[in-house]
């Protein structure tokens, strides 16, 4: 689950703090509004757990997405290096195929972005036509095959990661919501308590936020 140290000492202070509401002795009003006190705690931090699972989730398939994004990604540059080392022996007469050869050292080929690559790869293509022939038809299907799957793994990541970022984004604002609600439920029942002139027992069952967060 996605909760830090605090959201767990968040959650554990959470509980304390209903656990002790419901073992007040009350009556009519102030039963009442220990009840709604209540409910508003178990919702938020309820909610606070679903999310906390959701972006768990999310997280582990962005990694995964990221992963398989590396994987074609590497699977498209070695596909490419094995073109251009042939393309490479074919160029003793071409001296244009020689210098796009020459632009493309493997040790590079990792560095470069989506777009360079694409362009790299239509380069590709047109050089492989003339200086390999029916040979080379062979690798440039396995390179248009390679670039496909890695502009869907590109896709995948991008769509995985913005689920992720979304997910994160929720578990803050249900994070803050948990905070609300103590603190909401905390002037509950310091109107339950004033009523019954209790009111000195509300830091020992509903602390100030700051000490639960800190306990």
């Amino acid at each position: 689950m996605s909760l830090n140290a605090q959201d767990q000492s968040l959650l554990q202070g959470a509980r304390d703090c209903r656990q002790r509401a419901r073992e007040l002795d009350l009556d009519g009003m102030p039963a009442r509004l220990r009840e709604l006190a209540i409910e508003m705690i178990q919702t938020s931090t309820a909610e606070l757990e679903r999310i906390a699972r959701r972006t768990e989730f999310e997280g582990i398939e962005a990694n995964e997405s990221w992963d398989l994004y590396k994987d074609k990604h590497a699977t498209l540059i070695n596909s490419l290096a094995r073109l251009l080392q042939e393309l490479e022996a074919a160029s003793a007469t071409d001296h244009e195929l020689q210098r796009f050869v020459a632009e493309h050292p493997k040790h590079e080929l990792s560095s470069r972005d989506v777009a360079s690559l694409e362009a790299s790869v239509a380069r590709a293509r047109k050089f492989t036509a003339s200086a390999l022939g029916r040979a080379g038809q062979a690798r440039i299907n396995a390179i248009d095959a390679s670039l496909e799957e890695f502009r869907q793994a590109r896709l995948d990541f991008e769509r995985e990661n913005a689920e992720f970022a979304d997910a994160e984004r929720l578990l803050e604002e249900s994070r803050h919501q948990v905070y609300v609600s103590i603190l909401n439920a905390r002037d509950l029942m310091r109107a339950a308590l004033r009523e019954l002139d209790r009111l000195e027992e509300l830091d020992a069952v509903i602390p100030p936020l700051a000490d639960i967060l800190n306990s």
